[in-house]
């Protein structure tokens, strides 16, 4: 699997409650975002919810989220996992949405099966954000 993080997210400095920059992360937003790539690249069982962005949890279409379906764009609850969630790991990055939910989240274009680029990463998830909301960086900085 290849995982890239985007030239945006390694450089920017963008740092508000729905999204933050490699630059304004914490050490410990930081370890959630090496924790990740490590277990793709070890092929270990991700606990997490995964899923399209432009998809709800019956996977039906979320209106204004065509753009995030033209380019791929997905997510990935990544922890510390809320109280409740109930433990479904999956293996690789397919869609679980079982997985376990958490406040903080990685959004990432699935280039295919095997290629990955991390765009963004939300310390507070903000369910279905809409493209035109802002600021939201995940479409500009999208392949």
């Amino acid at each position: 699997m290849k995982i890239e993080l985007s030239k945006q997210f390694k450089e920017g400095r963008l740092n508000t409650p729905f999204f933050k920059d490699i630059q304004a992360m914490s050490d410990e937003e930081l370890q959630l975002i090496f924790e990740f790539m490590q277990a793709i690249k070890e092929e270990k069982r991700l606990r997490g919810k995964n899923k399209p962005s432009w998809l709800d949890d019956n996977l039906n279409d979320i209106p204004n989220t065509e753009v995030y379906k033209q380019n791929k764009i997905w997510h990935y609850h990544c922890g510390p996992y809320n109280k409740g969630s109930r433990y479904s790991p999956m293996s690789g990055l397919k869609m679980n949405l079982d997985g376990e939910t958490s406040g903080p989240v990685i959004h990432y274009q699935k280039i295919s099966d095997e290629h990955i680029v991390i765009i963004a990463f939300s310390p507070q998830h903000e369910p279905f954000p809409r493209d035109w909301d802002t600021p939201t960086p995940i479409i500009n900085r999208t392949e």
